[in-house]
């Protein structure tokens, strides 16, 4: 979003270093703040990505890099929670896996 209000400058491909300038952002983005800030106190917030259709290598992958990324970059006072459909595809994928080399099993041992 910071990007986007500043001419699309690489420079700007960042967060704002101040809650003032987040502020700007977000009344410049929209007049409701409740879809983007939590509470006023900017303690908490959402943030929305959307994203093109995926593979499910692909959907792997961006989960995986979120994840790295969460964990390299924020301090273990912020907390973060993903979610949304690539999260939840990726964990039915998941599911499916590991149902699967279970029911495999199952089925070599009943065999003998």
């Amino acid at each position: 979003m910071h990007r986007t209000f500043m001419d699309d400058e690489l420079t700007h491909y960042t967060i704002p270093d101040s809650a003032s300038k987040i502020k700007n952002l977000i009344t410049g983005f929209s007049n409701d703040y409740s879809s983007v800030v939590d509470d006023m106190d900017y303690e908490s917030g959402l943030v929305t990505v959307l994203a093109k259709i995926m593979s499910t290598d692909e959907i792997f992958h961006f989960a995986n890099k979120t994840d790295a990324y969460i964990d390299e970059n924020l301090t273990s006072d912020i907390s973060v929670t993903v979610t949304g459909m690539i999260i939840v595809i990726r964990d039915m994928v998941i599911i499916q896996y590991r149902f699967f080399i279970n029911s495999d099993r199952i089925n070599r041992f009943n065999i003998f």
